[in-house]
């Protein structure tokens, strides 16, 4: 459960970045499934013979969906180590 008020010795300010770095994993995650479930339909859709797109328009929205995927990933690493040390330098563990 998330803690809307700090805790002693936390400053709110401290309180507020926590919950901001939760709010963007769980906004990045949001994102990562939604670029899954594009690449599956645009697969599906190709692989049944539909007229999805053109080849070239094909492998190049594939291509992108694929980029965005990596690129949130990225993201979604980088907010859990942040939050990780956050957590750290809060607990002091």
């Amino acid at each position: 459960m998330i803690r809307a008020m700090p805790t002693a010795g936390e400053s709110p300010a401290s309180s507020f970045d926590r919950l901001a770095q939760r709010s963007e994993q769980a906004r990045v995650q949001l994102v990562i499934g939604a670029l899954l479930a594009l690449i599956a339909l645009t697969l599906i859709r190709r692989l049944a013979d539909g007229a999805v797109m053109s080849s070239p328009v094909f492998w190049w929205t594939l291509g992108l969906l694929v980029i965005g995927l990596g690129y949130e990933a990225w993201v979604l690493r980088q907010a859990r180590t942040l939050s990780a040390l956050n957590d750290e330098a809060v607990t002091g563990r």
